[in-house]
């Protein structure tokens, strides 16, 4: 869970889950508000993804994971310190890769080999983008594309 201060990722501390805060024009009055407020946020939390569709949940990861690839590359950072956004965008696609394998999967299988063949390539892009042989555009340009079809 991001919390209220920026992180290695480059990402905005006044966002969470989608929504934007506002920073407080004066300080907490205590710890223990902080602890509630934290508390409460990850009630919500887990309420939301109790509640939400697997295809909403998809959706959300997509959109967090190429967020921060945005943010880090819109930041100037370059090779290895891109690897904290990278890692996780190389995470979400090995994961989406290991489900399309696993038996059982319902997806239809032409779609599934497109989702493996697909994080194949993100994995081999990625290794391009860390030693400055290629730019981040077509990573977060193949997520958008997915997130568009997951709205669809």
């Amino acid at each position: 869970m991001r919390s209220g201060s920026p992180d290695p990722n480059g990402t905005n501390p006044h966002i969470r889950f989608g929504v934007i805060l506002v920073r407080p024009s004066h300080p907490r009055p205590s710890y223990k508000k902080a602890e509630e407020d934290s508390m409460s946020l990850a009630s919500y939390r887990r309420v939301q993804s109790l509640a939400e569709q697997p295809r909403a949940t998809e959706q959300r990861l997509f959109a967090e994971v190429t967020a921060d690839l945005s943010a880090a590359w819109e930041a100037g950072l370059r090779g290895a310190q891109l690897m904290p956004a990278l890692h996780r965008n190389r995470e979400l696609w090995s994961t989406l890769s290991s489900a399309c394998l696993a038996s059982g999967n319902e997806l239809p299988e032409t779609l599934r080999a497109g989702i493996v063949s697909l994080a194949l390539w993100v994995d081999r892009h990625t290794s391009d983008v860390v030693a400055g042989r290629e730019p981040m555009d077509a990573l977060v340009e193949v997520n958008r594309s997915v997130m568009e079809g997951l709205a669809a």
